[in-house]
């Protein structure tokens, strides 16, 4: 055996032994993903040192990997384990919510700061879904039950997200997104609910009776003020043809005896003959005087 090749195998067996003992004193190979940043801590000096690309390195027993998602990480609430909300009006509804986060390269330090070693999941569940559960029932409780269901659904998950950017950004988290899924009301809201939808359209279908009843009635005035002007109109031509008809009967029986002279009462005696007809004045001599004295 030669000299070089002794001294090859010495180094070989020297290095196998630094690998043994590196892994068997508890160091590790970690791996930083893509869509992952992280923090190495070196526990022994105190130091923090932050990861910002894919990488594969080696870690000594005394140095600690802390990875974050750089992509989005879903914190969610869903029918099986869903957020139990008290509205103002003192109902209870349960709401599915979501919150869609993530570390910021620049904030690596300032979120190791503000939760240590604790991983992803376990910042997660630990701190972002009670501090979601708590923020979703402060939004809920100044809001009627009719507006957490109907009139300000829209606007609970922007004001929900508001609350947990003022909340987690200071501690390095940034909030992308919030959303607000099913909403489940009480089983006697929705009872309820349902109730008052029905009266709703009984109501909505007795207004409209009524509005068809007004415009029959309406149709029916207009229809009679018509029938009884056409009545009044014909009693009128009824009337002038009638006054027409007797101002010519009038005119006829006028040319008829037009320049011939008018008898009334009866009819006189014939004319004896060889009497003068004086027109009516007597013919007979003037009273005798004999015997008078």
């Amino acid at each position: 055996m030669t000299v070089a090749r002794a001294a090859f195998i010495c180094a070989a067996g020297t290095v196998a032994l630094i690998v043994l003992g590196f892994f068997v004193s508890g160091g590790r190979c970690n791996n930083i993903n893509a869509g992952e940043v992280g923090v190495r801590f070196n526990e022994a000096q105190g130091q923090a040192t932050t990861i910002v690309q894919p990488k594969t390195s080696l870690y000594m027993p005394w140095e600690r990997l802390i990875v974050y998602p750089s992509s989005l990480y879903t914190s969610s609430f869903t029918k099986s384990d869903t957020v139990h909300a008290l509205t103002r009006s003192g109902t209870t509804v349960n709401i599915d919510t979501s919150v869609s986060w993530l570390v910021q390269s620049g904030d690596l330090l300032t979120v190791f700061g503000s939760f240590g070693e604790r991983t992803a999941e376990e910042i997660s569940e630990g701190y972002i879904r009670p501090l979601t559960y708590a923020v979703t029932n402060e939004v809920v409780g100044k809001l009627d039950i009719e507006e957490v269901l109907v009139k300000k659904r829209a606007e609970i998950s922007v004001l929900i997200k508001e609350k947990l950017v003022e909340l987690l950004e200071k501690r390095g988290i940034t909030v992308e997104d919030v959303n607000v899924g099913e909403i489940y009301p009480d089983e006697r809201v929705v009872a309820t609910r349902n109730e008052l939808r029905d009266a709703r359209n009984r109501l909505e279908q007795l207004t409209r009776n009524e509005q068809t009843v007004k415009e029959e009635v309406r149709a029916i005035i207009t229809n009679a003020e018509r029938i009884a002007r056409e009545n009044e109109l014909r009693t009128s031509l009824t009337e002038q043809v009638r006054i027409s008809k007797v101002q010519e009967i009038a005119r006829i029986k006028a040319k008829r005896f037009n320049g011939s002279k008018t008898m009334i009462g009866p009819k006189p005696a014939a004319i004896p003959p060889g009497v003068e007809d004086t027109g009516g004045e007597s013919s007979s001599p003037p009273p005798s005087s004999q015997g008078n004295p």
